[in-house]
């Protein structure tokens, strides 16, 4: 039986330097070669870079970074570029807008998560931030590479793109505690928030819940 052809999945946010970016690496370093995961932005700056806490935040919970760069859209969208199989949105602007002709036609979902570039405070409030973002996106695409085998295909990709975004719709609460996070933190604010057990977090939690994620299913 031949060996079938990876998955491949689009990651967009509106600058390319962290939801999309820490998205492309966590599922590279789940999909086992079975899913492949790029990264593109809609509007990044002409000298983006990827946000240096993203890099740590996926450097401390074991997650290779060293070929994160950030990039725009147009580079899938031109001709000849690698074709898709799945196209999923991160931000809520980019539902409002029209994306380009993907070559391969690939069929699309929308995770949504606040910026957690935007966030304010001290230094150890933005890395929460971070963390918090990157444990949401870990959770779907956890569920994600574990489709079964026998069910990839662009429709079944996005109804269960689609499906997962509910299972897992951590979005208020995310953006509560990211809200929290953008005032300056006070200890009373912070507990109520759930932030201060996040705070003293290890980051070796963080690459325990990576492990703890089941193996894609290999085709036999």
């Amino acid at each position: 039986m031949p060996t079938p052809q990876p998955t491949r999945i689009l990651f967009l946010c509106t600058y390319n330097s962290a939801r999309s970016i820490m998205a492309e690496a966590v599922l590279n370093h789940l999909g086992q070669g079975r899913f492949i995961g790029y990264s593109a932005g809609s509007h990044p700056q002409a000298d983006q870079q990827p946000h240096n806490l993203a890099m740590e935040v996926l450097k401390n919970s074991g997650i290779a970074t060293s070929n994160l760069r950030s990039k725009s859209w147009q580079e899938f969208a031109s001709p000849g570029a690698t074709e898709m199989d799945l196209v999923i949105t991160l931000c809520d602007a980019l539902e409002q807008e029209s994306c380009p002709p993907w070559p391969g036609q690939p069929v699309s979902a929308h995770w949504s998560y606040p910026d957690p570039a935007l966030l304010t405070g001290t230094e150890q409030a933005k890395l929460d931030g971070f963390r918090i973002i990157l444990l949401g996106i870990l959770r779907r695409v956890g569920a994600l590479v574990n489709i079964p085998v026998e069910k990839i295909s662009k429709l079944n990709l996005q109804t269960s793109a689609q499906q997962i975004d509910l299972e897992y719709a951590e979005l208020d609460a995310l953006r509560e505690r990211v809200e929290k996070l953008k005032v300056p933190a006070r200890k009373t604010d912070l507990i109520r928030a759930g932030i201060n057990t996040l705070s003293k977090m290890p980051d070796t939690d963080l690459v325990a819940a990576i492990e703890s994620v089941p193996t894609p299913q290999k085709a036999h």
